[in-house]
């Protein structure tokens, strides 16, 4: 046989299928962690691959389960710029199994925290994931990825896509060489399913917020996958850090454990789902808000707070420090901290709202889930978010 045309132009079909094979394999696997939902009449595939894949929903067996009706929710998100970081790493070398995989965890993460945000239980996902070429060491770490956000969502994966891109997506620019670093580029995304029982409390659309009640803050990880192009940016160029200072061990520079900037980068995105599940679970508990700090930081808060057109006071200086990946950033761009909580979580990837004095359950509730919280602040009566950020010295 002569040359393969389609191969030659970018898309190999041998390769594709090496590459959905390693997928499949540990999408497989993650219908256990669905396990008490097949209980109650949620029938997931017991195997994948068609043109399209769905769950069942018993409803007769679900109703004698004591569940009358519920309500399903939808969330997308990707992993943003962290996959250029994630292919700088591989191409120069980086195996730390702490970070492989890192960016199919992420993008289960931005869409079970998205869907927690409304009281919805992930259960359901699907990934999309664009090559320019499929990479079977690449692919090893997204599903790895893939697979462990799962279990920390408590959802399966029951399908999803590759594509060959050659001529759309290209590897990370090498800024120093000027020219693009040799290997794999890829762009990855989520999609999923929510399921919301009527014993949680209603959507958390902010209209139950009253000026008094009390801000947690659930921690974060590190930079989790927002401010990632800014890092990028900063960092490469940064001397104490610069090109080769991103791969070498910092720990007397950055006090980062002995870890790489890569490494901290890559650090995958906290999950919150079993503290906010645990937390609309505890009948305790009044939840009257949810903000997943991702993009524009602390702004996400007025998603919560516009219904009724309040603010928020946050004090930063007696709480955790940010990490210091943000110090790092800050100080290579001379960034201003009013900035810094606008585009960084700053240490607190999750906030919740609820009444004043009753923070306490939510503290002693975190604990038992192994999550770090701290009370940020308090809802105002004037619109707008005033902070007071930490002080680094």
């Amino acid at each position: 046989m002569g040359e393969n045309k389609y191969a030659a132009a970018g898309v190999d079909f041998e390769k594709e299928h090496e590459v959905v094979g390693v997928f499949k394999a540990l999408y497989l696997k993650t219908r256990h962690f669905v396990a008490d939902l097949e209980e109650i009449g949620i029938r997931f595939p017991e195997d994948i691959g068609s043109f399209s894949d769905g769950v069942n929903f018993d409803l007769d067996e679900i109703s004698q389960n004591g569940i009358n009706g519920f309500e399903l929710y939808k969330a997308m998100d990707g992993a943003g710029t962290k996959p250029m970081v994630h292919q700088l790493y591989r191409n120069l070398g980086g195996r730390n199994p702490g970070a492989l995989g890192c960016t199919g965890f992420d993008a289960v993460a931005m869409v079970a925290n998205d869907l927690v945000c409304s009281g919805a239980r992930p259960f359901m996902i699907t990934n999309y994931v664009a090559w320019n070429k499929p990479d079977i060491e690449f692919a090893r770490d997204l599903a790895t990825g893939l697979f462990i956000g799962a279990q920390h969502a408590r959802a399966a994966v029951i399908g999803g896509e590759n594509a060959s891109l050659s001529r759309m997506i290209r590897g990370m620019a090498d800024r120093v060489k000027g020219d693009y670093v040799e290997g794999v580029g890829y762009d990855i995304c989520a999609d999923a399913n929510g399921i919301k029982f009527p014993s949680y409390p209603p959507w958390f659309n902010g209209s139950n917020i009253q000026p008094g009640d009390e801000i947690i803050g659930l921690r974060s990880s590190g930079i989790h996958c927002n401010g990632i192009s800014l890092a990028r940016e900063v960092l490469i160029n940064y001397p104490p850090a610069g090109w080769n200072g991103l791969f070498k061990p910092t720990e007397s520079l950055l006090e980062f454990g002995g870890k790489t900037v890569l490494e901290e980068i890559l650090t995958p995105t906290k999950i919150y789902v079993p503290i906010i599940l645990g937390l609309l679970e505890n009948p305790e508990i009044e939840i009257r808000g949810i903000a997943n700090i991702t993009g524009e930081g602390v702004a996400n808060l007025n998603r919560v707070l516009k219904e009724r057109e309040l603010g928020a006071f946050l004090d930063f200086r007696a709480v955790e420090p940010p990490h210091t990946i943000f110090q790092l950033i800050q100080d290579a761009a001379n960034i201003k901290m009013d900035e810094m909580y606008r585009d960084f979580n700053m240490g607190w990837g999750m906030y919740v709202v609820v009444p004043k004095g009753k923070s306490y359950l939510v503290l002693e509730e975190s604990k038992r889930k192994g999550f770090c919280a701290e009370v940020l602040g308090e809802v105002t009566d004037e619109k707008g978010i005033s902070i007071v950020p930490h002080n680094w010295c």
